[in-house]
């Protein structure tokens, strides 16, 4: 966040329309981080809003969406008067708005308060309708909840063909969006068909344990409302695992509260016949049997095949440690596999549907299961959700958000999962990242020192990131002090990134770090195959440093002895 406003406070003035929104909006992304009452004093802020705002008259429809979007994550409403120009300039660009961007504007207006009178929604809404299938599931989902959110008036046939929108797509969704559709339903008195009701519970019920305490409440206070039974087997699931989230059944909280009174309404039986007082009921003891089995036979499958029918046939007992064993199995057996066995894989229904979970569990993960399921995901290529949603940068924002749980090996899982998918992060998110990496190495007592050095050398160059000089330096200096404990393998993979480093960041290792390397170099020469050798040598000549070695490493290998160390 600092950066961005540091950034804006410099060129705010040389902003056009597109530079100044997209500050914005990145900086909306921080939005949780930001006191509200901070941004609204700091000069900085104000700057950036004064340059998004003062091209608002020329504004294209995507940068319109943005900038709304934006003031909505971000809990700053910039005044009643220029929401409605940002509506009135809406108006003239609505036959170029694309759906994603109409349904974030109706999202944002829906969030600042602002409600639309009757003409412009029709002609919004009318305008979202003719293009409803390019609508993506989420955009639907936010179009609903935005209306419910206006109070607005809506023909039933228009809510028949947004909910009609949704049919087959509900694996594309996540919790807060079922929440959002069901709850929009409810306030808007629109019951959807039986089958996509079925279809949207079925799916809550196979990834229950990725949704908020807030978010089940929603779901059945909103059946409650449609007066929809969803079955006693449902509504058992829901109430187990609510009081899992709420501390028990008796819990003083309105999410327990609603959810039991839902249960005893439409079972007419008293919760406590699926629960204990203390929440330990059998529902919640079943639930935990199924996932334990489920993980023991992940472990043993043999192949793809094997995952993919467990995923098929148990998938909806799969809590999240299981949806990330699943995939970290299938990233195994898929390791040597060809690209076109790979997209093939993609291509299943079942895989898709365990990508689904994967994005709706990820935030529940724990530490181990998070790190397995990124570098999965790298691996397989599936890091970016149906929504849209890019799960590796998700899970560099948990590591980063909760660094105490994670340990080193955690750390460096994500970064392999990153720089396989090639995603770079931001450049304060990849400085925190590396740099936690190495706190956590130094706090374990540099266990495993040659993969983390080379690892976190290898994640700065592979995923284009400028570190600082301080955690270059520290890089560096660890390389130098571990380099007698690296493999003949790292050698060069260290060397290759501080070539990278220095070539294309200006950044030089030094003569010690350079020495180090080459001592051990020397002493590994036995486990060199001619190929690393070489590369080790076209490295020191490209750092400038004299290696003075031969071609051949086996001139070396007696004198100074076998590999050592790893």
């Amino acid at each position: 966040a600092g950066e961005v406003l540091e950034v804006a406070a410099r060129r705010a003035e040389q902003f056009d329309a597109v530079n100044a929104v997209t500050a914005l909006f990145r900086l909306s992304g921080f939005s949780g981080q930001l006191s509200r009452e901070a941004l609204g004093q700091d000069a900085r802020f104000a700057a950036l809003l004064s340059a998004a705002e003062g091209h608002l008259p020329g504004m294209s429809a995507r940068s319109l969406a943005n900038l709304a979007h934006a003031y909505a994550r971000l809990g700053y409403h910039p005044g009643d008067a220029l929401v409605r120009d940002v509506e009135a300039r809406a108006l003239e660009l609505l036959p170029g708005f694309k759906p994603v961007d109409l349904a974030s504007l109706l999202w944002a207006f829906a969030r600042l308060g602002h409600g639309l009178e009757q003409a412009p929604l029709d002609a919004m809404l009318a305008h979202g309708l003719a293009r409803l299938p390019d609508f993506k599931a989420q955009d639907v989902a936010n179009t609903l909840w935005a209306l419910a959110q206006m109070e607005a008036s809506v023909e039933r046939e228009a809510l028949e063909l947004l909910t009609e929108a949704l049919e087959g797509r509900a694996h594309t969704l996540d919790p807060q969006h079922f929440a959002h559709i069901l709850w929009a339903c409810a306030r808007l008195q629109f019951l959807p068909k039986r089958p996509l009701l079925t279809a949207l519970l079925q799916s809550v019920t196979e990834r229950l344990r990725a949704f908020s305490a807030r978010e089940v409440c929603a779901i059945v206070w909103s059946l409650q409302q449609l007066e929809h039974d969803p079955g006693e087997r449902f509504l058992a699931r829901a109430l187990a695992y609510q009081a899992e989230l709420c501390g028990g059944l008796n819990a003083p909280s309105r999410e327990m509260g609603v959810v039991v009174a839902a249960y005893e309404r439409f079972t007419g039986q008293e919760a406590a016949r699926v629960l204990s007082a203390d929440g330990a009921g059998s529902a919640a003891r079943a639930s935990k049997r199924e996932a334990i089995e489920a993980q023991r036979a992940l472990r043993a499958c043999g192949d793809v095949a094997d995952v993919l029918r467990l995923v098929e046939e148990r998938g909806e007992q799969f809590d999240a440690a299981n949806v990330s064993t699943a995939l970290f199995v299938l990233s195994d057996r898929l390791e040597d596999a060809s690209e076109e066995a790979l997209t093939l894989t993609r291509g299943d229904a079942r895989f898709q549907r365990l990508a689904a979970a994967a994005a709706a569990e990820l935030p529940h993960m724990a530490p181990l299961s998070l790190a397995n399921a990124a570098l999965a995901l790298g691996r397989l290529g599936a890091h970016r959700a149906a929504s849209g949603r890019n799960l590796l940068q998700e899970a560099a924002d948990r590591v980063l958000a909760e660094p105490a749980r994670f340990n080193v090996l955690d750390v460096l899982q994500v970064v392999k999962g990153l720089v396989l998918a090639e995603h770079a992060l931001p450049a304060e998110a990849a400085e925190a990242l590396f740099g936690l990496a190495l706190d956590r190495f130094d706090e374990g007592g540099r266990r495993h020192p040659g993969a983390v050095v080379v690892q976190v050398l290898q994640g700065m160059a592979r995923l284009g990131h400028t570190p600082s000089e301080a955690l270059y330096a520290r890089a560096v200096r660890a390389a130098e002090e571990e380099a007698a404990t690296f493999s003949s393998g790292q050698i060069p993979q260290a060397l290759a990134a501080l070539v990278w480093l220095q070539r294309e960041r200006g950044l030089s290792p030094g003569d010690a770090a350079l020495g180090a390397l080459l001592a051990r170099m020397k002493a590994t020469a036995g486990g060199f195959t001619r190929d690393n050798w070489d590369k080790c040598r076209w490295a020191f000549r490209q750092l400038g440093y004299d290696a003075g070695v031969s071609q051949n490493p086996r001139n070396y290998a007696e004198p100074q002895g076998g590999e050592g160390g790893g």
